[in-house]
């Protein structure tokens, strides 16, 4: 079936699109940033997107190379595949 889940989650490469980006802890500006990825670097990302604590911003989930799992807000990285 076309709905069967994947076994591992589908994701897409991103590049980070702005100095100094921050990945949060939560969907939420309000959150810890866990790091803070220089432009240009290639990121592991989620094709859903997140909506923002309080309406605040979208975000992909992203894998970080330390095996964290944070967030980045949408404007900060260019996705590989955009969402419609």
């Amino acid at each position: 079936s076309i709905f069967a889940t994947p076994a591992k989650p589908s994701g897409q490469d991103g590049i980070v699109s702005v100095d100094g980006a921050a990945v949060y802890s939560q969907a939420s500006f309000d959150s810890s940033v866990l790091e803070y990825l220089d432009k240009g670097k290639k990121v592991r990302i989620t094709l859903k997107t997140y909506p923002g604590a309080g309406g605040l911003g979208v975000f992909y989930k992203i894998k970080l190379p330390n095996r964290k799992v944070g967030f980045i807000v949408d404007t900060e990285v260019e996705p590989q595949f955009k969402a419609n």
